[in-house]
């Protein structure tokens, strides 16, 4: 009995068109699934790892874009029966477990990882071979019909998000700053307030001076989000706010050339830079979702026939588009 086939739209190398070329689909292997991907839900960061243009990625070509994806397990290897025809979210870092960064809880820095949409597995394909052990299975109303679980595809963004609010220690009570605008913005604003921290509205340092002076809000151990590290206005804006004690979160790549940060230490302020999603975080932000506390993006699905053009499409706004992977 033939072994079935997946199709996946692959970049060949860095600035070549993709494709859509048919493989054979590996067997699971113990611990491992097979997931029949419903959903991948695109951004404007996995154009610019498919362009290569993202270092830290590593990307390996030929490679499949796509970090987030939503499906349902189709095929099961031993010791992962418990996962047969579950709704599942697969997380964009799936780590080894086992090497030392691991073992020391930071396995956004795991070199044995699966990274989603860097290599030869992403959620541009029909069928995914991968190990079970931090896929997300779904129930109740997040798995209620396809619709939903289309859209749950887009839970990683969050996530990425998510794990910024956890490396500044954001807590209830805290004064949080998100400098930047459009999806993203808005996603990180509701998360951060969905932990109790006053988030003041601003897209610019001027415009959150003005909104702390309203308030009469101290300047002192503020959480500071910026967006978009490549954008030097936006870094600057940072810096511009940075007073003692604060936390300032690079969210995204790494900031393209020399960054001056010498605000950050002279207010004795900490820098963190937030990489990709912990598949830890993942139930936390699901139980966010179902509560309501947070909105996923949910834009009109567009079929993997599209699925370049709404890569392309992905870049040119910073929104997320979410393509139909299963017909």
């Amino acid at each position: 009995m033939s072994r079935p086939r997946t199709r996946a739209l692959t970049v060949e190398s860095a600035g070549v068109a993709p494709r859509t070329i048919e493989r054979e689909l590996r067997s699971p292997a113990t611990g491992e699934v097979v997931v029949e991907v419903l959903a991948c839900a695109l951004d404007a960061l996995d154009a610019r790892i498919a362009a290569g243009r993202v270092p830290t990625a590593a990307p390996l070509f030929p490679l499949v874009p796509g970090r987030h994806a939503s499906g349902v397990v189709v095929e099961v290897g031993i010791g992962a029966e418990h996962l047969r025809n579950a709704k599942v979210v697969v997380p964009s870092l799936l780590p080894c477990d086992e090497c030392e960064a691991c073992r020391r809880a930071r396995a956004t820095l795991c070199r044995r990882r699966i990274a989603l949409g860097a290599g030869p597995i992403g959620g541009l394909q029909t069928h995914m071979t991968v190990p079970a052990r931090h896929l997300l299975a779904l129930a109740g109303d997040l798995a209620a019909g396809a619709p939903r679980l289309m859209e749950m595809a887009s839970l990683g963004h969050l996530v990425e998000l998510y794990q910024a609010t956890a490396y500044a220690g954001l807590a209830a009570g805290d004064v949080a700053f998100v400098l930047g605008a459009g999806e993203r913005a808005r996603l990180l604003r509701e998360l951060a307030a969905a932990k109790g921290a006053t988030v003041l509205d601003a897209s610019d340092s001027a415009q959150a001076d003005a909104a702390a002076g309203a308030r009469e809000l101290p300047r002192v151990g503020w959480k500071i989000f910026a967006l978009h590290g490549a954008a030097e206005a936006t870094w600057a804006d940072a810096m511009r706010l940075c007073g003692p004690a604060a936390t300032v979160v690079l969210v995204g790549p790494e900031a393209e050339g020399a960054l001056d940060a010498a605000p950050l230490v002279m207010a004795e302020a900490q820098l963190r830079v937030s990489l990709g999603a912990h598949p830890d975080l993942y139930a936390e932000v699901a139980a966010l979702v179902l509560r309501g506390d947070v909105r996923l993006p949910t834009p009109e699905p567009v079929p993997l026939a599209q699925a370049a053009a709404a890569l392309e499409w992905a870049a040119s706004t910073s929104r997320v588009a979410i393509v139909a992977v299963r017909s």
